[in-house]
């Protein structure tokens, strides 16, 4: 929720400051979309290679997620109504997916400890590693998280 409201914010300021920008002679350089586009860059960057090393699956999804802003971040600096309406679809349905896989993980996490864990041990799923055999437990379940993640790999 905090980084819908964030996003909102930043297509208000986006649509205020649309006008603005500096001119070095012949050249005018929009500094508001070269600040986007430099964000824009670095968070796909940091939020994919960083991710590719991660063996806690709620860290993958956390370096998914910046990389994600990265292209929300593409859409709002490109500036035409187009680039407007699809940052709001993917603000949308990248935040139903996100919420989907935490939510299918709580379950994953919650069948695991009700399927003879010890009451002690924690029943978070916490590794990748820990997923493994859950289409066999969970088909269901699993084919849902297969689905979300192959919606936030694109």
């Amino acid at each position: 929720m905090p980084k819908i409201s964030i996003f909102i914010l930043l297509l208000t300021l986006h649509s205020l400051t649309d006008g603005l920008g500096l001119s070095f002679g012949d050249i005018t350089v929009n500094v508001w979309q070269a600040l986007l586009l430099v964000c824009s860059l670095l968070s796909l960057i940091i939020g994919t290679v960083v991710g590719l090393a991660q063996f806690r699956i709620k860290r993958l999804l956390a370096y998914s997620t910046i990389s994600h802003v990265g292209f929300m971040l593409l859409a709002l600096a490109v500036s035409g109504q187009e680039s407007i309406d699809a940052f709001l679809f993917y603000l949308i349905q990248y935040s139903l997916t996100s919420l989907n896989s935490f939510f299918i993980l709580l379950a994953f996490g919650y069948l695991i400890h009700s399927n003879g864990s010890s009451a002690g041990q924690n029943s978070d799923v916490q590794f990748i590693s820990q997923l493994a055999g859950q289409f066999r437990q969970n088909p269901i379940l699993a084919l849902s998280m297969i689905i979300c993640l192959f919606s936030m790999s694109g």
